[in-house]
């Protein structure tokens, strides 16, 4: 087991601490969400029968881009700067696509999904 936990992070490192476009990877219209993806929100903390709406909004909030960044928030899942103080990370941390989904995880526990709501 433990074999395949250190396979499972060394894949999503790889992949998912650079600026690679998780869209890059086989997905549906409309969301984040393939194998790695659901993999990576998993490994990040989120619970399985969330991850298809992890997916939806980290679609519509970065188009999955975990680089992207407005004037206020950042990555996957446009994760706002008060956040980031808040858990001591950079903006350029915010903008790694693993953090990001931890960092939104951890955010979501805290708030729900009210701080995706529009």
């Amino acid at each position: 087991m433990n074999r395949i936990l250190f396979t499972l992070t060394l894949i999503l490192t790889s992949i998912l601490h650079t600026d690679t476009p998780v869209h890059a990877y086989p997905k549906t219209q409309g969301t984040c969400s393939n194998d790695l993806f659901d993999a990576a929100a998993a490994y990040a903390g989120w619970p399985v029968d969330e991850i298809p709406k992890v997916g939806r909004i980290a679609y519509r909030e970065s188009r999955c881009q975990p680089g992207a960044r407005n004037s206020c928030c950042h990555g996957l899942m446009q994760v706002h700067r008060a956040w980031l103080r808040r858990f001591g990370l950079t903006q350029a941390e915010a903008r790694d696509g693993f953090t990001n989904l931890w960092l939104a995880h951890e955010v979501w526990l805290v708030s729900g999904w009210t701080a995706w709501s529009r």
